[in-house]
């Protein structure tokens, strides 16, 4: 076989983006912190980190930015359901925000869209519990 005829990659692919990921905090004592990029194995456990660190300040509310997020896959699941444990054992409540179609689609295939709190926007999760 001719080497030359091999390509490394399929036509159309592309590296994954790296995960960045930004924190906010709003006057009512809400963080918020937004993704954006591709959570695989190599950076899940990074995201975990962060989301445990934001934990340990004790935020009234824990918004996590979905939005920018093209891919994930079970590492990055397994973060927000550990975030999700661990939330609830501090008594902050977690809101998952910006679930996009594949997104939505990995939470349905794996039976936790029941899991977690979700919302549209940020917008909506800052406003989810304040109209009850």
């Amino acid at each position: 076989m001719d080497p030359s005829h091999i390509t490394p990659h399929p036509e159309g692919w592309s590296p994954p983006l790296q995960l960045t990921i930004t924190e906010d905090s709003t006057a009512d004592g809400t963080t918020v912190v937004h993704l954006a990029g591709e959570i695989d194995l190599d950076e899940g456990a990074a995201l975990e980190d962060v989301l445990t660190r934001a934990l340990e300040a004790r935020p009234s509310r824990l918004v996590v930015d979905m939005s920018g997020v093209g891919y994930c896959d079970s590492a990055g699941l397994n973060a927000l359901l550990k975030t999700r444990t661990a939330a609830a054992a501090a008594g902050v409540d977690l809101v998952v925000a910006g679930v996009g179609e594949r997104i939505g689609r990995l939470l349905w295939a794996t039976g936790t869209t029941d899991v977690f709190t979700i919302t549209e926007t940020v917008e909506a999760a800052l406003a989810h519990g304040q109209e009850e």
